[in-house]
């Protein structure tokens, strides 16, 4: 009876191993099952973040050139802007000298006027004066004489 408790014993032993031994191996095949599919989904995550990471550079690369081309476009008229500043500049400057010039000689000549005109009242002045003085001078020689 010692025998066959023993054997029993035993034989539940193995048993209860086997349901380990098979236990584990189905939680091995669960962790090799587990380690496939997130080394599948980690490769699934890099592929989509690459693919993402290279359109996103692709969009940059074309926001860039729409900068790019904007500012050249703004560039090209503020150049035509300034170049047409430029030539009514150098006209208007021509312009201007000569209204500066024709300025200087209608002053000249309008100075010139005056200064006749200044010295034919000064004359006029001059004798006005000299004859009221002169006059009554002539007048009292001719009288004494």
């Amino acid at each position: 009876m010692v025998t066959e408790a023993l054997e029993i014993r035993m034989a539940r032993l193995e048993g209860a191993y086997e349901q380990v031994s098979e236990r584990l191996g189905g939680l091995g095949r669960e962790i090799v099952a587990l380690r496939s599919d997130l080394t599948s989904e980690m490769a699934m995550l890099r592929s989509e973040l690459t693919s993402e990471i290279g359109s996103v550079r692709s969009e940059i690369g074309g926001l860039r050139s729409d900068v790019n081309a904007e500012i050249g476009g703004f560039r090209s008229d503020v150049n035509a802007g300034i170049g047409g500043l430029r030539s009514e500049l150098r006209t208007d400057h021509g312009s201007v000298r000569s209204e500066i010039a024709e300025l200087r000689s209608d002053l000249r000549s309008d100075g010139r006027d005056l200064r006749r005109a200044m010295s034919t009242q000064f004359y006029w002045l001059l004798t006005l004066v000299l004859g009221s003085i002169l006059i009554p001078i002539l007048r009292d020689l001719a009288v004494v004489r």
